[in-house]
């Protein structure tokens, strides 16, 4: 009977064998369409069209990189100081494609606040559909041109439009300022931006935790601080980025924002069992007092604050409170059987007839705040 020994190999053969695999990977892998990521502690570049959203910074262009400039960028990003996390979504991806092939996104690097993280959150809930914001739901910054007069941009100022969307109001703006710079959580609606108007300097950037190091005249906003439920954040963090004197020309969702829709689509879900999502709070809508009261907190001197009500036409007679379900409450239905979905929107649609349908035209019952603050 033979014995057959166990071969143990020499520690002086560990790198001769480690360098041997990195050259079958690099030949294995060279006709492997994959991803190739460009990384420092600054930010962070994807050239593959399979991955879509990112922090902070994203190109995307078609290319076939090999295995290897995987692992080495991997090992680069452990190494930097900063922890850039990267996600892959085919949904988000068909559209980004579909909206721009190739785009640039220059990061904004977080403003650190005591105790808390220095990477910024990117919206994981809601998904943006920037096409169909912009044929169906233009009314977000059609209705902000009024917003944009009262801000009434100087020639010598360097503004801020703080969840530019699409970068139509910051293209607006741009007319009029010295300066001005659009931020946005989403991927998806930074692109847009960037194929739309690429003379204006668009970044990716969460609200409630950024930072410039040339501070802003004026921070511009509309239709966007009632995504951001860290509000407390997104103040200081406008705060911080004015210079002395500065104005916050805001305007949001306020208290009782679409509450006809959305308590109709909490009861279609409930009464369908779907419970957890019947429960999803994903706006923030605060009274105006509460709102000015934080705002005053923070160090702002509150110099005008409105609460009315704003009845806004949607586009589709047909299918108007379904499409803006479709727009902004999407994230409602994370776990919902795919047969339910379009039965609880056209459910929602007939239940909200008698308020929304006025003249054969459907409205949503927004309610907004419109707020001026100075820093002092």
């Amino acid at each position: 009977m033979k014995v057959l020994r166990q071969r143990r190999t020499t520690p002086g053969l560990v790198p001769i064998l480690y360098a041997i695999s990195l050259v079958i990977i690099v030949v294995g892998g060279a006709f492997a369409p994959t991803t190739i990521f460009h990384s420092n502690s600054n930010h962070l570049t994807t050239t593959n069209t399979d991955v879509i959203e990112m922090q902070p910074m994203i190109t995307i262009t078609k290319t076939t990189p090999t295995p290897l400039a995987v692992a080495i960028a991997a090992l680069q990003r452990r190494q930097s100081v900063t922890t850039w996390q990267l996600y892959a979504e085919k949904e988000k991806h068909e559209e980004m494609i579909k909206t721009s092939s190739s785009a640039s996104i220059t990061p904004v690097l977080p403003y650190p606040k005591g105790g808390g993280s220095t990477s910024p959150s990117y919206d994981t809930i809601t998904t943006w559909k920037p096409e169909l914001y912009n044929t169906k739901h233009s009314f977000v910054y059609n209705y902000g041109m009024s917003l944009v007069s009262l801000l009434d941009p100087k020639e010598n100022e360097r503004i801020l439009d703080l969840g530019c969307g699409s970068g139509q109001l910051t293209f607006e703006i741009d007319k009029l300022a010295r300066e001005t710079i659009g931020i946005d959580k989403s991927v998806a609606m930074i692109i847009d931006a960037k194929s739309k108007f690429p003379s204006i300097e668009f970044q990716v950037a969460d609200a409630s935790n950024f930072n410039f190091e040339e501070k802003f005249d004026s921070i511009f906003s509309n239709a966007a601080l009632h995504w951001m439920k860290d509000y407390r954040n997104a103040i200081k963090s406008m705060f911080h980025n004015l210079k002395p004197g500065g104005k916050i020309v805001v305007e949001f969702g306020g208290k009782g924002n679409v509450q006809t829709i959305v308590k109709a689509l909490r009861n279609s879900l409930r009464t369908r069992g779907y419970i957890e999502q019947s429960d999803l709070d994903i706006w923030y809508f605060p009274s105006i007092g509460e709102y000015s009261t934080e705002l005053e907190s923070a160090g702002f001197r509150v110099l005008f604050a409105e609460h009315y009500d704003r009845p806004t036409e949607l586009a589709d007679e047909s299918s108007g409170i379904k499409d803006w379900i479709s727009m902004f409450g999407e994230s409602f239905f994370t776990g919902v059987a795919e047969y339910h979905i379009e039965e609880i929107k056209n459910e929602v649609q007939e239940n909200v007839k008698e308020n929304c349908l006025i003249d054969g035209k459907w409205f949503a019952d927004y309610k907004r705040i419109r707020i001026i603050a100075i820093k002092e």
